[in-house]
């Protein structure tokens, strides 16, 4: 996996925002040639657009983690909560 670049498209959003059904995905395409994935998707009840946006960026790092054996990871957000939820100063 040396050098291998992982493009990471994540969107979250609730529904009546705040307080209703809301839901999160992650879509990854690899620069290894391997096909692009959905990553994974998940539901909650009762949450907020911030919670969802934020939650999709935390499991995205997660992936890239895993998939770099633990070793440092590096992110880009999209969105100025996202850099804030991200360690942004």
């Amino acid at each position: 996996m040396e050098g291998l670049t992982i493009e990471v498209n994540i969107d979250g959003s609730a529904y009546r925002n705040p307080g209703h059904e809301g839901g999160l995905a992650v879509y990854a395409k690899y620069s290894d040639g391997r096909p692009d994935r959905l990553i994974f998707k998940e539901g909650y009840d009762g949450t907020t657009n911030n919670r969802m946006e934020l939650r999709a960026a935390i499991r995205a790092m997660e992936h890239a983690r895993t998939l770099a054996k633990k070793e440092p990871a590096r992110g880009h957000a999209r969105r100025l909560q996202e850099q804030d939820g991200m360690g942004r100063r």
